[in-house]
């Protein structure tokens, strides 16, 4: 298996930059890179992205740049709800909107009806990208995350096709 490349326009975000599913499990070092520069540090094990990675209900969504891998969605999803576990992009490409254009990419690319996720009470930026792409605030989890201990704020998202 390879990649996945859709020919179709709507994955182009102009000509040097590609939404792609990824179905190369030796795109995980290259993700791995990303996350760590992404969060300023590895919230999995190589062997945790690894058996994510084959899981059968995983998906991995790439931002290519003129055909490097610069940025990945990670889904999980069962028949057509998803959960977004990981979003990231190389801190040198941030701030230019391309995170939220491969999620909106990515999620048209999905069967997804409904769309959940859990992102840090702290990061408004974040949130802020995910409210304009149709995420609202449903709920929020006490001491979510570890590194540091921090409440989550869950998010959900609703197909409008």
């Amino acid at each position: 298996m390879g990649r996945t490349t859709n020919n179709n326009s709507e994955t182009r975000l102009h000509q040097n930059y590609e939404v792609i599913k990824l179905q190369e499990l030796k795109d995980i070092q290259t993700i791995m890179e990303i996350t760590a520069d992404a969060y300023g540090y590895l919230p999995w094990t190589a062997e945790q992205f690894s058996n994510d990675f084959l899981l059968h209900n995983s998906c991995y969504y790439g931002l290519l740049y003129q055909k490097q891998l610069i940025g990945y969605a990670q889904f999980h999803y069962f028949e057509d709800e998803y959960e977004l576990l990981n979003v990231a992009i190389l801190s040198s490409f941030q701030g230019q909107g391309l995170g939220q254009k491969l999620l909106k990419i990515s999620l048209e690319q999905t069967d997804a009806s409904v769309c959940f996720l859990e992102v840090r009470q702290s990061n408004y930026v974040a949130q802020n990208v995910y409210q304009k792409l149709g995420f609202s605030q449903i709920a929020a989890r006490k001491n979510y995350y570890q590194t540091p201990v921090e409440d989550a704020v869950i998010m959900r998202w609703e197909i409008e096709r």
